[in-house]
């Protein structure tokens, strides 16, 4: 059996549902505090994120070269539209904008956390995890320039 498919089978052997667990637990502790205080709210929902790293990781050997790149575009995206349209209805402070901005980048960079860093001794499933944690770093910064730049564009279509 591959080295690849072994660390797979190792990784679905723990229990998914205590995974699945987590996220909905982080997800009512997220709504909760944003209730109580939005910033928090939207913190714990840019957090709640990072527990989507090991299903990604697990799942990625069986996608195709292209599958990890599309996979990336969705994750760059959709976190960027998560952390801006929750920063615009919870802080105006534009430090605060500029915090949330960078978690939100860091949490779709940590897709690609716990891979083997050199690229030339990385197995196939690594190296998908590896081009969707690029694609998404890029499509979130992209994603989050223009967010950020519509209310100045917008006028001049």
């Amino acid at each position: 059996m591959g080295k690849a498919r072994k660390c797979v089978q190792n990784k679905m052997e723990a229990a998914p549902t205590n995974l699945r667990n987590k996220i909905i637990i982080a997800t009512i502790f997220a709504i909760v505090a944003w209730f109580i205080w939005k910033p928090a709210g939207v913190y714990l929902a840019i957090m709640t994120v990072g527990y989507l790293r090991l299903p990604l990781q697990r799942g990625a050997v069986f996608w195709s070269q292209i599958a990890g790149m599309i996979v990336g575009l969705i994750i760059g995206l959709s976190i960027a539209l998560l952390v801006w349209i929750l920063v615009y209805f919870s802080v105006s402070s534009v430090w605060a904008k500029i915090f949330f901005g960078l978690e939100g980048l860091l949490a779709t960079g940590y897709i690609g956390y716990g891979i083997n860093r050199s690229r030339h001794f990385r197995e196939n499933w690594e190296q998908k995890i590896a081009d969707a944690q690029a694609v998404g770093v890029i499509v979130y910064l992209v994603a989050s320039s223009l967010i950020l730049a519509w209310p100045t564009i917008q006028p001049h279509l």
